[in-house]
């Protein structure tokens, strides 16, 4: 997660450099430390992966929208009495896109019982090309599940003073986004975070390694 959020923010101008970790930590850590170990875990223990990855996506997805309306309100980016609605709108917005994805992950996990792991890293790569090449031409022209509930709350979000910090990041990624309008920019895109999870194993290998001796 940490390296698709990455090349999501420096290569696309999505998310935004300064975002990248309440991006992480709302994707990533509660994904990771939460959802995983106790939701899908111990019901992938009981022999019901299928069960565990929908319940895992939903309550992940739940959870980061809590934490997305969480910072918004402590940052004053959200006014307070719109603290609820917006709450509510990113609870059921995200919930049937977290059904969705664990029906998706379900499935895969599902897969790699039964087919052979060199024909389902086949299998994979060709549904992510379908999804990066094709399909995410027409979603990345709908709002998401956050742009759409702020559009619901539109009069109650607060703008928030662009300091230096924030020219500075906005003049970065002015430079590194060169693919937020490439033709086949979501290919290229997965090829980068590809690239990069490739070399971040080798060095966390490498790593381990050394820790055992």
């Amino acid at each position: 997660m940490g390296a698709v959020l990455l090349v999501q923010a420096l290569f696309f101008a999505d998310g935004g450099l300064l975002a990248y970790g309440c991006n992480l930590f709302n994707m990533g850590f509660l994904a990771c430390f939460i959802a995983y170990p106790f939701v899908y875990k111990p019901l992938a223990d009981k022999n019901k992966p299928f069960i565990g990855a929908v319940l895992a996506s939903i309550i992940a997805l739940q959870l980061g929208s809590i934490a997305v309306v969480a910072e918004g309100a402590l940052s004053g980016s959200i006014k307070p009495e719109a603290v609820l609605n917006f709450a509510g709108l990113m609870q059921a917005i995200h919930l049937p896109i977290g059904f969705a994805e664990g029906i998706i992950t379900g499935a895969i996990i599902l897969g790699a019982k039964f087919v052979d792991s060199k024909k389902l890293a086949f299998i994979s790569s060709g549904i992510s090309l379908v999804l990066a090449g094709f399909i995410a031409q027409y979603a990345s022209q709908k709002p998401d599940g956050l742009e759409w509930s702020l559009l619901n709350i539109s009069n109650s979000v607060v703008m928030q003073t662009q300091n230096s910090l924030y020219a500075l990041s906005e003049a970065v990624q002015a430079k590194t986004a060169i693919l937020a309008s490439a033709s086949f920019g979501g290919i290229l895109g997965l090829t980068a975070v590809g690239v990069l999870m490739y070399f971040l194993c080798i060095i966390l290998n490498k790593a381990v390694v050394r820790e055992n001796g």
